[in-house]
C-alpha cells in the first residue's frame, strides 16, 4: 500500500480498521444512508465487506484484492462498496453474519456480502482469493457473475433478498414467540454431558482442530461440578483443558495474555492476534479454576494475563485496548517467534542452552523454521526460579523488535468483561493493584461512554461512537457487580442497578427475551442474539445479573424477570444445548437457589471476608454497617443485620431459610462449602 493515493472516504472515520482502508484503490463508503442512496440511484448492487483491525485474513484479502487496481476498478464501476468494522458496528455485523450462516452454514472475517440498495442481502461468504485457488472461487470472478446476474436477473435477486430477509427476520424474532417447550431445567446437564462427549482426552479442548479457548464453556462446566472432587469427570475435563492450553503456544509465555485459538489439535500453532475479550474470561476461567483446586499453574497463568494487561492493553486515561494484531513486518506471528542463537544472545550460552530445551525452541523450530515457545509436556515448578528471570530479558528483547498494530479504541463491552475479571481475581489472589486497575476502568466508562439514556460503544482519541448494544450493556452490569462484591462500596451496585434498568427499558422483548440491539435502526431486521458465541450472549449474562440483583436487593421482581428470560429461550436451548452453556448456568442457579451472604460490620470482617476465596459461583455476598452506608437504602432486608457483641457477623441464606448468624471464620467456612 502506498499513501501516495488520494483517500477515500475512510479517512474521515474514527474506526482504525476503517482507517487502514483509507487508500485503497476501491471507492469505499462507511456504512451510511448516503451510499445506499447512491446505490439506488445508479441501481447498483451493494458490495458490503465486515471485518476488525486485527483479523489476519481480512489483512490477506485487503492486500490481494482491495489493493489490487483491477479488482478495484471493477468494483468501483459496477457495486458501491462498503466497509464496516464489526466492532464499531456489531449490530450491523450480527444480522449479515445471520445471512452468511444461513447460506453456507459456517461464518468468519472477513465476511463478503451482496446487498440490493434496500439493504437485504442476496450473497454472503467469508474471505475470497483474488483468482480461484484451492477449490475456491476467486472475488475477481464473484465480482462479475454477480453484476451479470445483477444487470440481466435483477428481479430474481430482489426476491431471492426478500426471501432471505423474512428467514432472518422470522430467526430474529424467536424469542418473541411462546416457546414450545418451557422446561429449561433438564437442559444443564445435558449440555455438560455433550461437553464431556466431545472432550479431546489427550489435548484437552473440545472437537479437534482449530480449536478456541471458549471460556465461558468452561465455567459452566465448573458450575455443574461445583461440588465434585477435583477428580470428577467434569473437573478432569476443565484441568485438561485448561492444562493444554497454559502449556501450549496459544499463551505467550513470554509476554503473558492468550492469543485468539490454535490451529492445530494440541494448541501449539495459535492464530497469533491477541483480544481483550479473550483474556478477561480467560483469566475469570483460571481465577475460578485456582479456587477450586489451588493448583499454582492455575496462579501463574492468571497473573501472566493481568500483567499484560497492564503493561500492554491498558491506556493512559485507565481503559483497556481492544486487541493486538496477529501480523508485524507482514508475517504472521514473527513477533512472538525465536531461534536458539537470539536466545542464547539474550541468556548466555549455559541459561539459554536450558531455557531453550524447557520451552521447545530448536534448530528447525516448530513453526516456518522458527520456534514458538511452549512447554507442552513439561512441568516446569521446580524451574521456576530460573525461568522467570529469563523471561524478563527475553521479553524485554522482544520489545525492541517491531510489534503488531495495536488497535487502540475503548469498548464498553470488552472492557467491561475485563472489569468483571480483574475484579474477580483481585479478591481471590490477595491483588489491590487489580482491584484499582479495575475501579479506574469502570469510572473511565461511567465518565466517557455513559451520559443519561445514551450509552456508547467505543471511545477513542477523546471521541465516541456507536451505541451500545445488550453485549455491552450487560456486561457492564456484571462487570459493577463484581466490583461491588470485591469491594463492598455501595455505589457499584447503586449504578448496576441502575444501569440494568436502562437494560430492561431500552432491549425488551416480547415473551420476556431481550433485543440484541436497542432499535431497528438503518437495518433490515432487529437482531436477538441468544447464543454464545466467542464471548457469552447478551441474554445469558443478563439472566445472570438478574438473578444476583435479585439476591442482593431483595427485589423479587428481577428474579421473576430472569424467570421470563430463561422461559423465552428454552426451545432454542434445546434446540442446540452446547450453544446456551451461560445461559444454561443462569438456569442451573435459579435451580439450584443459590446462597445469600451478608456481613454485618464488626471486629474480625476481613476474616470473615477472606474465606470467599474458595469457589462459591452461586453466592451473592454483602456488608452492612456504619462504614458501608447506603447499602440500606438499596437492600432494606439488611436493616435488621447487626454485629454480634462487636463481632462481625455474616447471616447465610438460601432457599428463603437463612441460619443463626455466625462471627468465626472457620464457621462461615464450613457453611459455605455445606452450601455448595
Amino acid at each position: 500500500m502506498t499513501n501516495k493515493r488520494v483517500p477515500n472516504r475512510l479517512i474521515h472515520e474514527l474506526s482504525p480498521y476503517l482507517q487502514q482502508h483509507a487508500y485503497n484503490p476501491v471507492d469505499w463508503w462507511p456504512w451510511c444512508d448516503e451510499a445506499f442512496d447512491r446505490a439506488e440511484a445508479e441501481n447498483k448492487p451493494v458490495f458490503l465487506s465486515i471485518g476488525y483491525s486485527t483479523c489476519h485474513w481480512c489483512h490477506v484479502m485487503e492486500r490481494e484484492s482491495f489493493e489490487d487496481e483491477e479488482v478495484a476498478a471493477f468494483l468501483n464501476q459496477h457495486f458501491i462498496s462498503i466497509k464496516v468494522d464489526r466492532e464499531e458496528r456489531p449490530d450491523v455485523d450480527h444480522v449479515y453474519m445471520s445471512t452468511c450462516l444461513a447460506m453456507t452454514g459456517s461464518g468468519g472475517w472477513p465476511l463478503t456480502v451482496f446487498l440490493t440498495p434496500g439493504r437485504k442481502p442476496f450473497f454472503a461468504g467469508t474471505y475470497f482469493p483474488k483468482n480461484d485457488s484451492y477449490g475456491r472461487m476467486g472475488f475477481l470472478r464473484l465480482l462479475k457473475k454477480i453484476s451479470l446476474l445483477w444487470q440481466q436477473q435483477t428481479e430474481s435477486l430482489v426476491q431471492s433478498a426478500e426471501d432471505l430477509t423474512r428467514l432472518i427476520r422470522e430467526q430474529a424474532g424467536a424469542s418473541e414467540e411462546e416457546p414450545v417447550d418451557k422446561d429449561i431445567s433438564r437442559l444443564p446437564k445435558q449440555a455438560a454431558a455433550q461437553l464431556l462427549k466431545t472432550l479431546d482426552k489427550k489435548w484437552g479442548g473440545f472437537g479437534t482442530a482449530p480449536k478456541f479457548p471458549a471460556a465461558h464453556n468452561l465455567m459452566f462446566l465448573m458450575r455443574m461440578g461445583r461440588g465434585e472432587p477435583v477428580d470428577s469427570p467434569v473437573w478432569t475435563a476443565v484441568q485438561k483443558t485448561l492444562d493444554g492450553m497454559a502449556a501450549g503456544g496459544i499463551r505467550d509465555h513470554i509476554g503473558g495474555g492468550f492469543c485468539r485459538y490454535s490451529t492445530d489439535q494440541r494448541w501449539l500453532v495459535p492464530h497469533f492476534e491477541k483480544m481483550l475479550y479473550d483474556n478477561a474470561l480467560l483469566l475469570m476461567a483460571y481465577t475460578e479454576a485456582y479456587q477450586k483446586t489451588e493448583r499454582w499453574e492455575y496462579r501463574e497463568v492468571a497473573c501472566g494475563i493481568a500483567d499484560f494487561i497492564q503493561r500492554e492493553m491498558t491506556s493512559p486515561e485507565g481503559g483497556f485496548y481492544t486487541a493486538l494484531d496477529a501480523d508485524s513486518e507482514g508475517e504472521e506471528g514473527l513477533f512472538y517467534l525465536w531461534t536458539p542463537q537470539e536466545v542464547i544472545q539474550v541468556l548466555g550460552s549455559e541459561d539459554g542452552v536450558l531455557f531453550c530445551s524447557l520451552y521447545d525452541i530448536t534448530p528447525e523450530g516448530n513453526f516456518e523454521g522458527r520456534s514458538i515457545p511452549n512447554l507442552i509436556g513439561k512441568n516446569i515448578e521446580k524451574e521456576l526460579f530460573f525461568v522467570r528471570p529469563c523471561i524478563q530479558k527475553l521479553y524485554a528483547h522482544r520489545r525492541k523488535r517491531t510489534a503488531p498494530f495495536l488497535d487502540t479504541k475503548i469498548m464498553l463491552s470488552n472492557n467491561s468483561l475485563m472489569v468483571a475479571a480483574l475484579a474477580m481475581g483481585a479478591v481471590t489472589f490477595d491483588r489491590p493493584r487489580w482491584l484499582k486497575m479495575a475501579e479506574t476502568a469502570m469510572q473511565f466508562i461511567l465518565e466517557n461512554l455513559v451520559s443519561g439514556n445514551r450509552i456508547a460503544s467505543i471511545w477513542k482519541d477523546g471521541k465516541t461512537t456507536g451505541t451500545a448494544t445488550l453485549d455491552g450493556l450487560a456486561y457492564a452490569v456484571w462487570a459493577l457487580i463484581e466490583l461491588y462484591e470485591a469491594t463492598f462500596a455501595p455505589h457499584w451496585l447503586r449504578k448496576a442497578v441502575e444501569l440494568n434498568q436502562k437494560m430492561l427499558d431500552q432491549f425488551r422483548a416480547e415473551g420476556g427475551g431481550l433485543y440484541f440491539s436497542p432499535d431497528q435502526g438503518d437495518l433490515p431486521v432487529r437482531a436477538v442474539n441468544p447464543q454464545n458465541g466467542a464471548v457469552p450472549s447478551g441474554q445469558s449474562v443478563a439472566a445472570h445479573n438478574l438473578i444476583r440483583l435479585s439476591r442482593l436487593t431483595g427485589e423479587s421482581s428481577l428474579e421473576n424477570r430472569a424467570k421470563d428470560l430463561l422461559d423465552s429461550l428454552a426451545s432454542s436451548a434445546a434446540a442446540a444445548p452446547t450453544a446456551f452453556t451461560w445461559l444454561l448456568a443462569a438456569a442451573d442457579y435459579l435451580a439450584d437457589g443459590g446462597t445469600d451472604v451478608v456481613l454485618a460490620e464488626g471486629e474480625g470482617l476481613s476474616e470473615l471476608f477472606a474465606q470467599f476465596k474458595g469457589f462459591y459461583p452461586y453466592t451473592t455476598r454483602s456488608v452492612c454497617g456504619k462504614d458501608y452506608p447506603g447499602l440500606s437504602d438499596i437492600a432494606s432486608f439488611t436493616r435488621h443485620m447487626a454485629p454480634q457483641e462487636g463481632k462481625a457477623a455474616a447471616y447465610l441464606c438460601k432457599n428463603g431459610s437463612c441460619v443463626k448468624p455466625v462471627t468465626q471464620k472457620d464457621q462461615l467456612k464450613e457453611l459455605l462449602n455445606y452450601q455448595v
